[in-house]
């Protein structure tokens, strides 16, 4: 289990991340996802939606949910 706490200014700060943060808590992640939201913390880029064509992706931004049917995969975001 692997877990982030962020001070009260954080979350005034930057809702955006907070509400990413939470939605993601939700989604499939991997360990391959740390490492870029570290390197985040040291140089923000900016939050929005994750590209899923990286093999890793920053916390900070929006995670896809992907969900496998028998014809294709589909986007429900």
């Amino acid at each position: 289990m692997f877990g982030f706490v962020f001070p009260s200014w954080f979350q005034r700060t930057y809702p955006d991340i907070i509400a990413n943060m939470r939605r993601n808590s939700q989604r499939l992640t991997t360990p391959f996802d740390i490492n870029p939201t570290l390197k985040n913390v040291l140089h923000y880029q900016g939050s929005g939606k994750g590209n899923i064509k990286d093999r890793a992706i920053s916390l900070f931004k929006q995670v896809l949910a992907l969900f496998l049917t028998t014809e294709r995969c589909v986007n429900a975001n």
